[in-house]
């Protein structure tokens, strides 16, 4: 041990202070976003300074690619190959935490892709410190958030005026709600969107020549697996036509109730919002 400690200039420091500077993690704050937590304040007062932690050049980080070199190549289950490369672009230290190093990438970081930070320039604390310790950081990049919105709140644009139709199907023709200052109401957006799928779904395809809404029923033919498999990919893309639908799904299947035959369609909607909506129909088939 020198006259000034571990260090060139002290464990303590020739003039008292620590000597050392870590870092003691990196985690992902956002798909476009890493915090480097330090154990004291590192310099950052330029993003061009060669010992700064604000000068994106004093970093590195890279999608790891799990490949397993072999013939054939193997990825390990669970993990995925990276697509694209990607960059920092600027750094800056928090507003209320000097500690903190957010560090903001040229794009979004892949989902579920493990990034390797590497710590490339020789940084310095505030007080002269050296950097030492780990300088590598492994993470798995976070997912975009699913899109939520509040119940009924999908779509203003999408509304109808709420002529009391739904729920149940009752036909009162004439008969509208309406509100205190006696505007003709509009229905909740949810049930909007019940009244648009239904009339997309009992409509037959091309009945209006400018539109396409509507299913295809074949009217006095055997209603074979082909055919009802055709009806049922008919019947989920009327339903994903919705713009407040974010995926749907249909089964077709032959029912009878004495001399009558009618197919039985089973319509499962997921909202943008993540709701899930039911909707079972019986339609004549001859």
């Amino acid at each position: 041990m020198s006259q000034f400690g571990v260090t060139p200039f002290g464990e303590e420091g020739p003039f008292g202070g620590v000597g050392l500077i870590t870092v003691i993690a990196a985690v992902p704050a956002a798909r476009n976003r890493v915090i480097l937590f330090f154990d004291g304040v590192p310099l950052a007062d330029d993003p061009k300074g060669l010992r700064s932690a604000t000068n994106p050049e004093n970093y590195a980080l890279t999608p790891v690619d799990p490949t397993i070199p072999g013939n054939p190549p193997q990825v390990p289950d669970g993990l995925t190959v990276p697509s694209r490369r990607i960059a920092l672009a600027r750094c800056r230290a928090d507003e209320t935490d000097p500690t903190q190093i957010h560090l903001w990438t040229d794009r979004d970081m892949e989902g579920g892709i493990i990034h390797k930070l590497e710590i490339l320039g020789m940084l310095h604390g505030t007080d002269c410190e050296d950097f030492a310790g780990d300088s590598a950081f492994e993470f798995y990049a976070p997912f975009a958030p699913a899109a939520r919105v509040a119940p009924d709140r999908l779509d203003l644009r999408f509304r109808d005026l709420d002529d009391g139709n739904l729920p149940g199907f009752e036909i009162l023709p004439g008969v509208w709600r309406y509100k205190s200052n006696g505007d003709i109401a509009l229905q909740p957006e949810l049930e909007s969107f019940k009244k648009r799928l239904i009339r997309r779904l009992t409509q037959q395809r091309r009945a209006f020549t400018w539109s396409e809404n509507g299913i295809d029923i074949v009217i006095g033919q055997p209603m074979t697996p082909d055919i009802l498999s055709r009806l049922a990919n008919n019947v989920a893309s009327m339903a994903r036509a919705d713009a407040l639908a974010s995926s749907a799904g249909c089964t077709a299947t032959v029912r009878t109730l004495g001399n009558d035959v009618f197919v039985e369609l089973v319509v499962t909607v997921e909202l943008r919002d993540g709701r899930e909506y039911l909707l079972s129909l019986s339609v004549p088939s001859k």
